[in-house]
């Protein structure tokens, strides 16, 4: 908005009306039509969180799902007997609240994703190789043994033992 921009928002009122500057060249809200040809399902249920990636040669939607389902529609994409230009993985377990992309480089991250999906849709055994390898990686380095020993190497440091009785200290063992 700009600052001859005027926002008319009352509590009678259960819409806003924004009234834009006619010399303007910022986008036109009224424009804005919703047709059958623009509704897409990006994910199988409730979507959690939805960002555009606006950037030169490819309009991509990603949406996070409730389930650790992430969908990517590529808006360009006019193949409407196959997957109508959606992609949709499954690197979570819980919910995707959240997606963040390089904010000054949206040009590489369209690219990388749409080198990406091309991968995938040539070998789909491609997605399973990257998020089992992943995983093994998180189980390999973070499991609760090491993390508890860390954890007790770090109270003996910093003198958290005077903190903890000798009975919970032979209780921790019980857990190594």
């Amino acid at each position: 908005m700009t600052e001859d921009s005027t926002v008319d928002m009352t509590k009678s009122s259960k819409t806003a009306t924004v009234i834009e500057n006619e010399d303007d060249d910022s986008f036109d809200l009224g424009s804005v039509c919703l047709e059958q040809c623009n509704v897409k399902r990006v994910v199988p249920e409730r979507v959690l969180v939805v960002k555009f990636l606006p950037c030169e040669g490819v309009k991509l939607v990603a949406a996070g799902h409730k389930d650790g389902n992430v969908g990517f529609w590529n808006l360009d994409c006019q193949n409407e007997e196959e997957d109508g230009g959606v992609s949709l993985f499954k690197p979570h377990t819980y919910s995707v609240t959240s997606l963040v992309f390089q904010q000054n480089s949206f040009s590489k991250v369209a690219t990388t994703l749409v080198s990406f999906f091309e991968t995938c849709n040539a070998d789909p055994s491609h997605w399973e190789k990257i998020s089992d390898g992943g995983l093994e990686r998180i189980y390999e380095r973070y499991t609760w043994k090491k993390y508890s020993e860390r954890l007790l190497t770090l109270a003996g440091v910093y003198s958290f033992w005077k903190h903890v009785s000798k009975l919970e200290r032979r209780e921790t063992r019980r857990y190594l």
